[in-house]
């Protein structure tokens, strides 16, 4: 499945009426697609 990160899902994290620029978008695009096949070994909770 490929995921596309979007400006609207940027949205909540801005004041309102202000919306986040394209360049943004696109690195973390560039980010999401560099890192998504890696496999992250998160320990246990042993709590």
């Amino acid at each position: 499945m490929k995921r596309t990160i979007l400006p609207h899902d940027f949205v909540p994290y801005y004041p309102v009426g202000i919306y986040p620029c394209e360049m943004y978008v696109d690195v973390a695009n560039r980010i999401y697609n560099r890192i998504k096949n890696y496999s992250i070994d998160l320990p246990y909770d042993i709590n």
